[in-house]
């Protein structure tokens, strides 16, 4: 009976190399996102595919593009973010709106869930977005505690509307 050694060290190295190929397909090619930011939130991350914002009550505001090659639609992914946040996390879902980006011919229908949870010793609202159109998924991501988020969600949902992907 004989063994290469290296074997097992070779096969790790090329699984290692395939996945960093998956993970720059699937990283590169994510479109560029645009968000007028609302007033009172600062910008503290910017990438292509990425926007992250704070306002100084700890509200949070978060976007993200993914690309999806397997084409799953907005219906998928709306009960794939559901099925996450009440089974998984243990969210309770608020309410469920449609929403829209854009204007004419490149109108983005999209869906508006509202959820709350207990963390960190108190209630927080946690308000998503999710737009899917081809292959590219945006999410975005409002989050913080009752009053500043009451207080900002008009601001935040006008900023929505501002959306590019």
């Amino acid at each position: 009976m004989c063994c290469n050694s290296s074997e097992p060290n070779q096969s790790r190295f090329a699984a290692a190399i395939v996945l960093a190929g998956i993970l720059l397909l699937a990283t590169g090619g994510c479109a560029a996102v645009a968000l007028d930011t609302p007033d009172g939130f600062l910008v503290v991350s910017e990438t292509r595919s990425e926007i992250k914002a704070t306002s100084s009550d700890g509200a949070l505001l978060w976007v993200r593009t993914f690309d999806d090659p397997h084409g799953g639609d907005r219906a998928f992914w709306a009960d794939a973010l559901y099925n996450d946040f009440v089974d998984n996390r243990g969210y309770t879902m608020l309410e469920k709106n449609p929403a829209a980006i854009g204007a004419g011919a490149r109108t983005v229908d999209g869906d508006e869930m509202l959820f709350e949870t207990f963390t960190h010793g108190a209630l927080h609202k946690y308000l998503i977005w999710l737009f899917v159109e081809r292959d590219t998924i945006c999410v975005v991501e409002f989050v913080g505690r009752p009053e500043p988020f009451a207080e900002r969600i008009d601001a935040v949902r006008e900023s929505v509307e501002s959306l590019k992907f």
